[in-house]
């Protein structure tokens, strides 16, 4: 494996770790190559439990390396929005899943993820901001085929559905995630797990989620 591979894999970023990336970043590539090492090494430092260190570097990346495609600028903000939720800065955190989806309209469920930040940032209240992404949200494919979107596409959908005095249909929604956080996989999932050696994101519901999603679903 090449260095630079086992700098990026490796969760650490003390001093030595800091000066070896940087000189490899100083190398003659393009804004696109430096920015997408940044993203990989900020996944594995959050993966690490280095948080705040991974955000202050995809926040200086993204401010930095600026002549990348729309795509390559679209993965690194969904990082940045990504670490910034897992700090409880949802707001912001729902900022950059927006800017991630403007960057590549193709991108993974980004508005379900900008609506999840949304409702945790208040307070699991289906606010306008929020309804206004409903629609987008259950239109959304890419939160119909991994677990951990689906299963908040559906609580989406449920919170929203209180929020408009829709009782049965947010019962309906908020069963339906449960069901699927308590099953954990989808079937796409089970067919990647059976055919490819692909690690997909868990399900992320928070013990207060699941308990204002019971209630909704009267159970």
């Amino acid at each position: 494996m090449k260095p630079i591979e086992l700098l990026v894999r490796s969760p650490r970023w003390d001093r030595a770790t800091q000066k070896a990336f940087r000189a490899h970043l100083a190398k003659n590539m393009r804004d696109a190559a430096r920015l997408e090492y940044c993203r990989r090494k900020a996944d594995f430092m959050m993966s690490g439990g280095s948080k705040r260190g991974a955000l202050t570097l995809i926040t200086w990346a993204l401010a930095t390396f600026t002549k990348v495609e729309r795509r390559d600028r679209g993965l690194a903000l969904s990082t940045h929005a990504q670490l910034l939720e897992e700090l409880g800065d949802f707001a912001a955190a729902a900022t950059a899943e927006h800017a991630a989806g403007k960057a590549d309209r193709s991108f993974a469920a980004s508005s379900t993820h900008e609506a999840r930040a949304l409702l945790r940032a208040s307070k699991l209240v289906a606010t306008p901001e929020v309804q206004r992404l409903e629609r987008r949200v259950a239109r959304d494919p890419s939160a119909r085929a991994v677990a951990a979107d689906a299963v908040w596409r559906h609580a989406i959908l449920a919170f929203c559905a209180v929020a408009r005095r829709q009782p049965t249909r947010a019962r309906t929604h908020a069963r339906q995630a449960l069901a699927l956080a308590a099953d954990g996989a989808t079937d796409f999932e089970r067919w990647i797990a059976k055919h490819r050696r692909i690690r997909l994101p868990a399900v992320d519901l928070k013990p207060r989620e699941l308990a204002a999603l019971a209630r909704i679903a009267g159970l």
